[in-house]
């Protein structure tokens, strides 16, 4: 499910609003349990992610406070949509989203079939991509923090 909102916001689309509905459902445990593949379903996923990254935006409120609100929110959004890009250029199964009122974003991974392999590597590999996305696109950088193994759709 793709649907531009052009009318509204030239870059955003039904996907990027239905992928921050879904953080924050999984990350506040707010999903009805027989409404999970649904849920999935629209960001275009069959099956839970268990891996997640918590992007931080550095300096973002250096570069915000100078800014009218509507620039900042328009500025992180673009952030996102190059990783976004990214991760579809190089198939990386997932959604990220945007964590609204602060500096942060989240890219939730679905990368099972990694996880008896060495994940550590490969998730520091796809952490160092997005950085390199952010720093050769943009004025910013980031830091990444990388989860535990998700078990739990909490």
């Amino acid at each position: 499910m793709n649907i531009n909102l052009d009318y509204w916001k030239d870059y955003i689309t039904m996907h990027n609003v239905l992928a921050c509905e879904l953080s924050y459902s999984l990350i506040y445990n707010n999903i009805r349990p027989e409404k999970i593949k649904e849920a999935l379903a629209t960001v275009g996923l069959d099956t839970l992610p268990n891996r997640f990254f918590l992007i931080q935006v550095d300096d973002y409120y250096n570069h915000s406070s100078k800014m009218q609100i509507t620039q900042e929110f328009y500025q992180k959004t673009l952030l996102i949509n190059m990783l976004r890009e990214w991760m579809c250029e190089y198939d990386l199964q997932g959604f990220m989203a945007n964590l609204v009122g602060i500096d942060k974003m989240i890219c939730f991974i679905c990368c099972e079939e990694e996880e008896d392999k060495d994940i550590r590597a490969y998730l520091s590999k796809i952490a160092e991509n997005f950085k390199e996305v952010i720093r050769t696109q943009s004025d910013y950088t980031i830091s990444i923090c990388i989860s535990q193994r998700c078990s739990r759709l909490w």
